[in-house]
């Protein structure tokens, strides 16, 4: 309630008493126009003496209060005072200046006086208190009473002393004195009720009342006013003071001493009713019923008392009459100053009692003080006041003015107060306010009272601060509500007039307009101007106070806003006042503000204490005047641009989040700025004068300045969006962001450069948020929330729950937000430019960017992203109405302006966004809205909004989907199909306008391209067809008509259009009978002409043939259109020869389409021509189609040069030089046809397509005896061209090859060959033959007797004539020509000719049952000869391996070659020497064979599968084995005559093949069989690792018997071997010598020792690499020392040495060290040689060994090599000794320890444990602690980890814990004996449990503790040594059972977890203990368990 009140609290809580000059009495005359008016002569000065108190007077001291007596205490005088006092309170003498005799000398004075005197005061007030204070006057009113026998206290002696007093006082006023030690002598408490007391007698009144005012006014000069009045209102001996001067004020009269008495009384009402004295009064009478005993209690109810004595109704009317008495001007400015004191009283009554009322709730109208001001305004009190204003005293206006500001401010806390009292009671108590319509009276009264014209203007002017500050306050009373108000600074409805308004804020925005118009703004502005000519800097004497200026420029801020939003609503009403204010030069001087050193920036001046400076609310009232004036006029615009205002504003805007105290709305402080250079910036944008240049130095300066992060601030603070009033402000400040990021993005798309300078500053600004976020978001997010709440606020009611204010901000921001992301989605179209945005040229692209220039590519992405996350924002769908808010804001529910926005935003997604933004659109319903738009665009003719909807029904359409969840949407764009199609059929006026005729042709243009895009969707095909299509049609024929040029991309549209909805076969019947074909031929033709079609002159043909495709597949569409009568053929037969180009463009040409529809174009119209061949030929359809094709020589060519392309255009060179070299083949048919590599006419491209449409070309003219025929073939075997041209023989010859050969051809592939049976068979019998022999006939004339040429035999090799005659020959018809020319090259040229061979799978196959085929004729073996020959030649060639792996032959070629092999071998003996090297037939397939089985690759082996190895192994194998040997033998002769092998044996092929065999194990055993592991051996010897491999697979006892494992010991210590061979030979002599005769073979080598040594030298080698670890660790340590030493000590020097140090050590190459694999290896070797002694001494002399063993087992983390290392360990057991010796059994013992203690894996820890059991009694009793500890935690986690926790292990691994707990059991009842182990083993109740719930788990009786066979016996051991181990402890004697609870230890039962199931208990140990007695498998179980269950039952 107080939040809208800060500025009304702070005005009135002032105390105007303390801090306003003019009410001093020198003020009022100084500062009247009239003349001196002075009537305090009507009481004039009395002369007064001191009076001598009589003895019996006072019977005790006046200062102590003690009694008199005659003796010790006794009376004396004060010679100043003369009252009476002790000795003790008078004992001081001085010489006073008075006349008499007695004071000659110095005199006694009392002790109250003495100060004063010793200051040099003689004349104190004390002496006045005497005769005042002595005595009372009588209480009916007698004068005459006063007078006493004493003569002391009689009329004149009490008047003279209050005469006297009163001179005093207005002396020490006029002079000036210093009179605090007066004021000080004289105490409150003695004074005051010393002069109120005579206000009740009327003979004395009038001079007390005098003298009162004058007490309270010297009060007022020394800032006691409080303190003094206070004690006049406490005053309860003198009754009711106030009561007593308000009868004073009331007295009836007019002579000058009643008018006197008044003035002094309205005086001393002023001081009395200070708001400060009465707050101060309140509160002391709060505390009424608090306070502790009855004196404070008593006083707090006096004070209360006090506080309500002030009768407001009363004095305020005695003021009000008072006010209007022109003849005591005195008395009028009193009067005019109390009403607004006894205003503010009454507010803080009424405000009280509802506090009160709200505190204890009690709801009574009665407690709720009922104010006077209704009364006040109803009675004509107000009029007075305003009467007053225009008063020719200056002071009695000012003071007027300040009763009615009050009025105002008293009126507007009072209705807050009352309100929110009501809404607390629920309506029980207070009222419910009616928007300001009381306070609206009182403003509108004084602005037609004449209120704010020239009277108050004369008051700003004035000299006096005081005078000049009270008429600011006054104007800001009338207009600040404006600012204060949420609602005042909301935005306006179009066509507002304040006069008609009849709120409280429509009265001050008349003020407002009163002021603005008249010569309060100069008066205003004169203020800060003269200010500023002054320097402005405050401490001129003429500056004026910083307050008074502050509340200057707010009064400024509130009038420019009203002005400003009024004037946006109604120019024309408000438009003389903006005159006025831009000729005052207002911008100018609040430009000057905002420059100005003393107005320094928002918040920089701000302590954290504080939260705002007077300073920085000047500099934000600027702001706000300039943003009003900026926003109004373009004037002010133009001004602010000239002075490069943006720069100014932008330096102002430093405090962004600091929330203005200033607006009520909640808006941020930098709020007018922000408008302001928003504004300035939009303004530069709309600017036709404007520069691109221009534009772009203004976008830089605002990015340099640093407006983005201010801009990213706000928003992305977080808006209070529950409080409506602080989201006002919050959403004005983001509504002014949006508005400036708006322009700031419309600007930077005119330049590539300041476009990306403004998204470095975004990109920057992102990263300094936690975590990234960019404007952009910020953005996205304001239009979200905005969206949101302004859905809510719209179906909430809007304007009736939110307000009008809150509805306005939220529509306000939920535009500029629009605007904002549009912008940053890349919408050129600027905001209030639509209708000159050219949007037809703009949306020319299919959806790309709007204006790409090539320069915005850069930032395509950003625009894509926003657009996708806008539409996700505006697409959404509201959770309570399942709607997304973009439809109710493009049908209007958001506001007109919000329409063109969201068209704008819409738009730009549209444009910039995807497929996917496209289908949200379309989905969220907005096709229905924008076919509304549409339609009644083309209606109003505004053609942004016709164009823009088009455009949005051109992306969004093609997603409308049919259905019921189409949202209307389907119909809606099916409405606007009928609206593109009436502006297609509006007729061109070719006299109109070229404009007029340009723009209807552009409209017609984006018609048809939006039926263009539509027409992808196909639910809207029917619509188009129906709708649209006769309109295209029509649009065609008129296009033909008119030229194409011009309207070519339309054209294209349309084609594209009609190309897709003709494809349901309706609609293109439909099409073909409207006569589409004709203007489609005709666009076809006009689309060809010239010699050839060049890319990017294609489209148009492009489409023709597009749209003729479509309607040609459909064959009732062919018949209706008549395509050969038409002459569409022609020109489909013309285009696709003129397509015809050598280099197509890429990666896409239209050609390729040009040639792809043609060719099927014209497939359907061969398929037309009839059935079966007779047919065709008897078609006259087939004659004219062979005569147009007889009349395009360009295509014929075309389909020679296509046929050619398979050839590259080249030959290989017959018997070349130079491997590659080639004869290129003439270019003589000119470039052949584009391929398209799709399916065309159900071929595989449109080469295989045209090839086939050739073929069939041939055929017919093959088959046709005429003219067209021979015309055909002569163009084919360019017959006309010989003579000119020598190449065209050869050329001619090679198409007849080229074509004989791929006639020849069978295949699937086969262009020629259909796939129809019956078509066949035709091909086979009828087309194939005619078509060979015209091509063999062709063939002959074109060799001629060129047939021994060079290129003539290059050419009959390259296209393999001898194999195609082959496959020919056995035609009767073509025997004889086939077999010749096969003879001649075979006989010839048969080196060049084999690879021809390989070309086909047939014929490889052939060759491979050829070579064995049974030799039953002559001719047959001729064959075989020349079939092996040519073989060999392709095995030599690598061409055998390529062509089996290609044809997936293998199995039948190795099956051919080792018959082929085995055959030769059959024939004759074979020397063993010759095996390797022999060149017989079977030598020549063995190397065939190896090829073959190698493959292509030649750095891998041979690629044999176990099927294939085992087969080759048992029809080759010993073979094989022994070429392997026969190249051993002979490479130990040649090195024994000391010659070198010319190859290495290790790559002969019979090597590779036995490897290649071993890999399979079947294989490998017919290789044993046959003696192949020696061979194998030798191979392993030199270091195969695939032979090694595969004797480690062998039964080593053959290995062993031929001496193998030599060979793998003399490769295990060759130093160049790689770490894999190593490994791999290691592994098998770990592997040989596990059984004893392999270790005895290798002990009685005489290379074990070696082997011995290099495996200790690899354990060595492991140490050192953890050595190696350890050493960086210590580097690593010495660089973390190094530096703490440098910065302890700072020897740097140190430092560098030792890092050099570091440095210098040498690096280990990692590739060095020894593999896992290689360790694991060789420590298993060394565990298998342990028994052996010599081993284990060669080992054990190696004094390292033990150790590096030892720490390989603790620290390595492989797993197996610590399992090895462990089992190295285990096995040097049995040889440890005690103490002495190499092997001790402590440290053996010590390395197993760590072993269990570690996370060895289980299987590590059992043969641990199996070492330990041996080990066991020879260690120290620590290390057997140790043990056995370890060895009990293993034991008691294994029988939880299997019988309770169930763990999902494995079966090895379960197999592994049971041979572990097993182990462990067996120990515990070893060892258990032992004494210092007792408590370990026998009293511990964790193990005897885990044994009894191991017992209880393995004799379960549910089955549940089944387990495998394979560990079985191992758990049933471990629960016989359990049940041992328990019987020891439960039988033994009561010192073995110490510490046990035997009874709760035998009666534990087990919990088993069952998998998937709740768990359960086990059977009880006893039960379990019978079971095992009864099961009868543990006989020494059985034994204990009885005994143990004896022992339970004693």
């Amino acid at each position: 309630n107080n939040n809208n009140n800060n500025n009304y609290s702070s005005r009135r809580d002032r105390s105007w008493s303390h801090d306003a000059s003019y009410f001093r009495p020198s003020s009022f005359h100084g500062n009247s126009q009239n003349h001196n008016v002075d009537f305090s002569d009507t009481l004039p000065t009395l002369d007064f003496k001191v009076q001598i108190v009589e003895d019996r007077l006072r019977p005790s001291c006046a200062a102590c209060h003690e009694t008199f007596t005659t003796l010790s205490k006794r009376r004396h005088h004060c010679r100043l005072c003369g009252d009476v006092y002790c000795h003790e309170c008078s004992n001081h003498r001085a010489t006073l200046p008075l006349e008499g005799v007695e004071f000659e000398k110095p005199v006694r004075i009392c002790d109250a006086c003495h100060p004063e005197v010793e200051q040099g005061n003689f004349f104190s007030l004390r002496r006045y208190l005497t005769p005042l204070t002595l005595y009372t006057p009588p209480s009916n009113n007698d004068s005459q009473s006063l007078d006493t026998e004493d003569g002391v206290a009689t009329h004149d002696t009490v008047s003279a002393a209050l005469s006297a007093l009163t001179c005093d006082l207005d002396g020490l006023i006029q002079n000036g004195t210093d009179s605090n030690s007066m004021m000080e002598a004289a105490k409150p408490s003695i004074l005051v009720p010393s002069i109120t007391k005579h206000l009740t007698l009327r003979a004395t009144s009038d001079r007390a009342i005098r003298a009162l005012a004058s007490l309270l006014s010297l009060a007022s000069l020394q800032q006691q006013t409080t303190q003094w009045a206070l004690q006049v209102h406490l005053n309860s001996d003198s009754g009711n003071v106030i009561d007593d001067i308000l009868t004073l004020l009331e007295r009836s009269g007019t002579d000058r001493r009643t008018l006197f008495v008044q003035e002094q009384a309205a005086k001393t009402i002023f001081y009395l009713s200070d708001s400060q004295v009465l707050t101060e009064l309140a509160s002391k009478g709060s505390g009424s019923g608090s306070g502790s005993g009855s004196s404070g209690g008593g006083a707090a109810a006096a004070a209360g008392a006090a506080a309500e004595s002030l009768d407001i109704p009363r004095a305020l009317r005695a003021m009000l009459d008072h006010s209007s008495n022109s003849k005591n001007p005195n008395l009028q400015r009193w009067a005019a100053s109390s009403i607004r004191h006894l205003v503010l009283e009454d507010e803080r009554r009424t405000t009280s009692s509802v506090n009160d009322i709200a505190a204890t709730m009690e709801f009574t109208n009665s407690a709720v003080y009922e104010s006077f001001l209704p009364e006040l305004i109803s009675t004509g009190g107000i009029l007075i006041l305003c009467s007053l204003i225009g008063a020719d005293d200056a002071d009695t206006r000012a003071h007027a003015t300040g009763a009615l500001g009050a009025t105002l401010d008293a009126t507007r806390a009072m209705q807050e107060s009352l309100a929110t009292l009501y809404d607390m009671t629920g309506g029980q108590a207070g009222r419910v306010s009616s928007s300001r319509a009381a306070d609206g009276d009182i403003i509108r009264s004084i602005v037609q009272g004449g209120g704010c014209g020239n009277a108050l203007s004369q008051l700003l002017l004035s000299a006096e601060n005081g005078v000049a500050r009270m008429g600011c306050d006054f104007c800001a009373s009338l207009v600040m509500p404006l600012l204060e108000d949420a609602r005042g600074t909301a935005t306006l409805d179009e066509g507002y007039d304040c006069r008609s308004d009849t709120s409280g804020l429509g009265a001050c925005r008349e003020a407002a307009m009163a002021m603005a118009s008249g010569s309060v703004l100069t008066a205003l502005l004169g203020i800060m101007r003269n200010d500023m000519n002054n320097g402005g800097g405050g401490n001129s004497k003429s500056s004026r106070p910083m307050a008074l200026k502050k509340t200057v420029m707010e009064t400024l801020a509130a009038i420019a806003m009203a002005v400003g939003e009024m004037t946006k609503a109604n120019p024309q009403a408000t438009q003389d006042g903006v005159m006025v204010m831009l000729e005052e030069g207002i911008v100018t001087v609040m430009l000057a503000v905002l420059e100005s050193s003393s107005s320094q920036t928002l918040g920089s001046t701000l302590s954290k204490q504080q939260t705002e400076t007077p300073s920085s609310r000047i500099r934000e009232a600027a702001g706000i005047v300039i943003s009003a004036m900026a926003m109004c006029s373009g004037d002010a615009m133009m001004e602010l641009q000239s002075c490069h205002a943006i720069s100014c504003m932008l330096a102002a805007m430093s405090d962004v989040t600091g929330t203005s105290t200033l607006r009520g709305d909640g808006a941020p402080k930098c709020l007018g700025m922000l408008q302001t250079a928003a504004a300035l910036l939009t303004y530069s944008q709309h600017d036709e004068e404007t520069s691109d240049t221009d534009l772009v130095d203004r976008l830089l300066e605002a990015v340099d300045a640093g407006v983005i992060s201010t801009l990213s601030r706000i928003l992305f603070t977080k808006v209070e969006w529950e409080s409506q009033d602080k989201a006002v402000g919050a959403m004005k400040a983001r509504d002014a962001a949006c508005r400036m990021l708006t322009a700031m993005f419309g600007m930077a798309r005119t330049d590539q450069m300041a476009h990306q300078r403004l998204w470095d500053v975004v990109d920057a600004d992102a990263y300094q948020r936690n975590p990234p976020r960019n404007i952009v978001t910020g953005a996205l997010g304001v239009l979200q929330a905005a969206g949101v709440h302004g859905r809510h606020s719209l179906l909430g009611g809007g304007q009736t729950t939110t307000g009008t204010h809150y509805h306005a901000a939220v529509m306000d921001l939920v535009e500029s937000s629009l605007y904002a992301v549009g912008s940053m989605c890349g919408s050129t179209v600027v905001p209030g430019l639509e209708q000159e945005s050219n949007m037809m040229e703009d949306d020319n692209d299919d959806g790309a960017n709007q204006s790409n220039n090539g320069n915005d590519d850069a930032f395509a992405t950003r625009r894509k992203e926003a657009s996708a996350v806008a539409c996700d924002i505006l697409t959404a769908k509201s959770r309570s109405t399942q709607q997304s808010i973009l439809p109710t804001m493009l049908v209007g529910g958001f506001g007109e302006k919000t329409l063109t926005a969201s068209l704008r935003l819409a738009l730009a997604i549209a444009q910039n966004g995807n497929m996917e933004q496209h289908a949200k659109l379309a989905g969220s319903g907005i096709m229905v809205p924008i076919s509304d738009l549409l339609k009644s665009a083309m209606s109003s003719g505004d053609q942004f909004r016709f164009s823009a909807c088009l455009a949005l029904v051109r992306f969004c359409g093609p997603h409308v989907g049919a259905g019921q969840n189409s949202n209307g949407g389907l119909a809606s764009v099916q409405a606007a199909i009928r609206t593109a199609t009436h502006v297609l059929a509006v007729p061109v006026d070719p006299t109109a306008p070229p404009e007029h005729i340009a723009n209807t042709e552009a409209l017609k243009a984006a018609c048809i391209q939006t039926l263009e895009s539509l027409s992808s969707n196909a639910s809207l095909w029917s619509a188009i067809s129906k709708d649209a299509l006769p309109s295209i049609v029509s649009y065609l024929h008129s296009a033909c008509d008119f030229g194409t040029d011009s309207r070519k991309t339309t054209l294209c549209g349309a084609l594209r259009a009609i190309a897709r909805i003709v494809g349901l076969q309706s609609h293109a019947v439909s099409a073909a009978r409207a006569g589409l074909a004709e203007p489609l031929g005709r666009l076809l033709i006009k689309g060809t002409e010239g010699t050839t079609l060049e890319d990017g002159d294609d489209e148009l043909p492009l489409l023709a043939l597009e749209v003729l495709h479509v309607l040609t597949a459909n064959k009732e569409a062919r018949k209706a259109a008549g395509l050969l009568e038409s002459g569409v053929i022609e020109g489909v037969c013309c285009a696709l020869g003129k397509s015809a180009t050598a280099k197509p463009k890429k990666p896409s040409d239209g050609r390729a389409d040009i040639c792809f529809w043609s060719i099927e174009i014209l497939h359907y119209y061969v398929k037309d021509l009839g059935g079966d061949f007779a047919t065709v030929l008897q078609s006259p359809m087939a004659a004219s189609f062979v005569e147009v094709i007889a009349r395009e020589p360009r295509l014929i060519k075309a389909f020679c040069a296509t046929l050619l392309l398979k050839t590259n255009m080249t030959i290989p060179k017959f018997d070349a030089d130079v491997e590659g070299e080639t004869l290129d083949i003439p270019k003589l048919y000119g470039p052949p046809l584009v391929l398209v590599k799709e399916t065309c006419s159900g071929f595989e491209n449109t080469h295989a397509a045209a090839m086939n449409l050739f073929f069939s070309i041939v055929v017919l003219s093959c088959a046709m005896e005429n003219s067209a025929s021979d015309s055909i073939w002569e163009k084919i075997l360019l017959v006309n061209e010989k003579n000119n041209d020598a190449d065209a023989p050869k050329l001619a010859a090679t198409l007849c090859a080229h074509f004989l050969k791929l006639v020849s051809e069978d295949n699937k592939g086969n262009p020629f060959v259909p796939l129809n049976a019956k078509q066949k068979k035709e091909y086979d019998t009828i087309s194939c033959p005619l078509v060979r022999h015209a091509l063999l006939e062709g063939l002959k004339s074109s060799l001629g007797d060129e047939a021994n040429d060079f290129y003539m035999i290059s050419m009959l090799v390259a296209f393999e004539v001898p194999r195609v005659c082959l496959t020919i020959w056995q035609d009767p018809n073509l025997v004889q020509l086939a077999f010749g020319l096969i003879r001649l090259m075979v006989d010839s040229h048969e080196e060049n000719l084999v690879h021809i061979f390989v070309e086909s799978k047939q014929t490889l196959l052939s060759l491979f049952d050829m070579l064995n085929a049974s030799s039953d004729t002559e001719e047959v073996e001729e064959i075989r000869s020349v079939v092996a020959s040519i073989l060999g030649s392709l095995a030599e060639n690598g061409l055998l391996t390529q062509a089996v792996e290609k044809f997936d032959i293998k199995s039948a070629a190795i099956g051919g070659l080792a018959a082929a092999c085995l055959a030769e071998e059959q024939q004759g003996d074979e020397n063993d020497d010759k095996l390797a090297t022999s060149a017989t037939l079977s030598s020549r397939c063995m190397e065939c064979l190896v090829d073959l089985l190698k493959g292509n690759s030649k750095n891998k082996g041979m690629q044999l599968g176990a099927a294939d190895a085992s087969s080759i192994a048992s029809r080759l194998g010993q073979k094989i084995c022994r070429m392997v040997i026969s190249r051993f033998i002979e490479r130990a002769k040649l090195s024994q005559y000391g010659v070198d092998e010319e190859d290495d044996v290790m790559n002969a092929p019979d090597v590779k093949m036995l490897c290649a065999m071993a890999q399979h194990e079947s294989a490998l055993k017919i290789l044993s069989s046959l003696g192949g592991i020696s061979a194998l051996a030798l191979v392993a010897g030199e270091g195969e690792l695939s032979a090694i491999v595969a004797l480690k697979k062998a039964d080593p006892t053959i290995l062993l018997d031929s001496n193998g494992h030599v060979s793998i010991m003399k490769l295990v210590l060759e130093d160049t071997v790689s770490r894999e061979i190593e490994t791999a030979a290691i592994e098998l002599l770990a592997e040989l010598s596990l059984c004893s005769k392999g270790r005895n073979a290798i002990v009685e080598s005489e290379l074990c020792g070696e082997c011995i040594q290099h495996a200790l030298h690899v354990i060595g080698a492991v140490a050192e690499e953890e050595h190696e670890e350890e050493v960086v660790e210590e580097e690593e340590g010495i660089w973390k020392d190094d530096e703490e030493t440098e910065e302890e000590e700072g020897e740097e020097e140190k430092v560098v040495k030792e890092k050099e140090k570091v440095d210098d050590k040498p690096k280990v190459d990692p590739s060095s060290l020894p593999s896992p694999e290689l360790k694991s290896a060789t420590v298993s070797f060394l565990s298998n040689l342990v028994a052996v002694e010599q081993c284990r001494t060669e080992m054990l002399n190696n004094q390292a060994f033990l150790p590096t063993l030892s720490e390989i087992s603790k620290q390595h983390t492989t797993a197996n090599l610590q399992g090895q290392s462990i089992r190295l360990v285990a096995a040097m057991t049995p040889f440890a000794t005690v103490s002495d010796g190499p092997v001790t059994a402590d440290l053996l013992a010590q390395t197993l320890i760590d072993a269990l203690r570690g996370s060895s894996p289980t299987a590590t820890k059992e043969i641990a444990t199996e070492g330990l059991t041996v080990v066991f009694h020879g260690v120290s009793p620590e290390l057997q602690s140790k043990a056995m500890g370890a060895a009990v935690k293993i034991f008691q986690s294994s029988v939880k980890k299997t019988s309770i926790a169930r763990s999902t292990e494995s079966e090895t691994d379960r197999a592994n814990i049971a041979r572990l707990t097993c182990s462990l059991a067996s120990l515990i009842v070893q060892v258990s004996a032992k004494e210092h182990l007792r408590k370990l083993l026998c009293n511990n109740t964790d193990l005897l449990k885990a044994m009894i719930h191991l017992i209880e788990w393995r004799y379960d009786a549910r089955g549940a503790t089944t387990t495998t066979e394979e560990h079985f016996l191992y758990w049933d051991a471990a629960v016989s040594f359990s049940i041992q181990h328990l019987a020891t402890v439960l039988c033994g004697t009561l010192e073995s059972q110490e510490g046990l609870n035997t009874p709760a230890l035998t009666r534990t039962v087990l919990t088993m977890a069952r998998p998937g199931k709740a768990p359960r208990k086990t059977c009880d140990f006893k039960t379990a203990l019978e079971r095992v007695i009864a099961s009868k498998r543990d006989v020494t179980g059985a034994v204990a368990a009885r005994r143990i269950l004896t022992s339970l039952l004693e």
